[in-house]
């Protein structure tokens, strides 16, 4: 009977250590989870849209007509002549765009696409093109307040700039050689804003030294409807996805 007893608790062991590699083995071939996605799928906004070219246009006017950065369109038309496009021609627009990864709220900038989408209007966003600042005067990111709107700004000339252009005076007054444009808004605490231009080819470019150009007819519609307090986030994202 002993002997029996010891065969059975042996029995027991081995069928318990049995069990527990089964179950290991079994543990390890369930397959691993799927990784959460690091950029969910963002919505498309806008309708693609043509042009005829028109006698006597560039495609810089046609940029200006549509809102859209000039570098930009003069790519997605690569086969059409920049300065003197044959009239008649079918020239795209771009205008269809994918959001990017944000807060739907006030407004936003995404340095690498050249574009600001403001949520404060009706059926928004509108899709507005921008300049920004170069390599070396980057445009500052993260959550700001619009504060000190200015029309007709006087532009203090930074010391940087005056090295670099010591033909300028120490302040431009308001006009046509001000290259802020008809007006301005601080972003945040920083000595970058967003404002006008007088050089329409640069919008759409990294051609600032940290502040965001938008073509006139586009800041002056913007400063009108944006008050001061207006939440505006300025990111870098380089990569979308959408659907």
């Amino acid at each position: 009977m002993a002997a029996d007893r010891a065969i059975t608790k042996r029995a027991s062991r081995s069928l318990l250590a049995l069990l527990g590699m089964l179950g290991a083995m079994g543990a390890m071939a369930e397959p691993p989870e799927e990784p959460a996605a690091a950029n969910p799928l963002r919505r498309i906004v806008g309708q693609s849209r043509t042009e005829l070219v028109r006698q006597d246009d560039t495609l810089l006017d046609i940029a200006v007509r549509h809102g859209v950065g000039f570098d930009g369109l003069a790519r997605l038309n690569s086969e059409v002549d920049t300065w003197i496009p044959v009239p008649g021609t079918i020239v795209r627009i771009p205008s269809r765009v994918i959001l990017p990864n944000i807060e739907e709220k006030g407004l936003v900038i995404n340095i690498p696409e050249m574009r600001l989408f403001d949520f404060t209007v009706a059926n928004g966003p509108e899709v507005i093109a921008a300049a920004v600042g170069d390599a070396e005067d980057a445009t500052p990111t993260g959550i700001f307040e619009i504060r000190d709107k200015r029309v007709d700004p006087v532009w203090n000339v930074p010391i940087s700039i005056q090295r670099e252009k010591p033909e300028l005076p120490q302040q431009v007054p308001p006009g046509p050689e001000n290259p802020l444009g008809s007006r301005w808004m601080r972003i945040g605490n920083t000595s970058s804003g967003i404002h006008g231009t007088n050089a329409r080819w640069s919008i759409g470019r990294e051609a600032t030294h940290g502040c965001v150009r938008l073509y006139e007819v586009d800041i002056q519609r913007l400063f009108e409807r944006t008050s001061e307090g207006t939440r505006l986030e300025i990111v870098y994202q380089p990569y979308k996805w959408g659907h």
